[in-house]
């Protein structure tokens, strides 16, 4: 017999700061607790698949992860993504530009030594 209840859709699930503020204070009370029985393994690894399922610890790391995820989803950090994004790209670009930027300066630098056609010919004048 299927107990699950079902979504309803005429009822939207409450959103806004103050459900963030409950879920990080319900996930900071896990994530403590988990801490005084130990230090925390990473999510998924060996060590945390070592922990029993009800270990204090596993469920603070699976937590920790979950909260990794929702933040990481919010506007404010897809934002933050984005510009960090935008500010590598210009880096990069920047780099580019002044890489190029050289190499020209490189090529100037070589051209100036080259003697002109009238420096040739005066040169030429000169030894004959």
């Amino acid at each position: 017999m299927n107990t699950t209840i079902p979504a309803r859709p005429d009822r939207e699930r409450p959103t806004g700061p103050l459900v963030v503020t409950a879920a990080t204070d319900r996930a900071s009370s896990i994530i403590g607790r988990g801490r005084l029985v130990g230090p925390l393994p990473t999510y998924g690894s060996a060590e945390w698949a070592a922990l029993p399922l009800n270990s204090p610890q596993a469920i603070a790391a699976t937590v920790v992860a979950a909260e990794c995820w929702r933040a990481a989803g919010t506007p404010a950090m897809i934002r933050r993504t984005v510009e960090l994004e935008l500010l590598a790209n210009r880096q990069l670009e920047n780099a580019e530009r002044s890489a190029a930027f050289a190499e020209l300066a490189a090529t100037v630098r070589h051209l100036s030594m080259v003697p002109t056609q009238d420096e040739l010919a005066h040169r030429r004048q000169v030894a004959a």
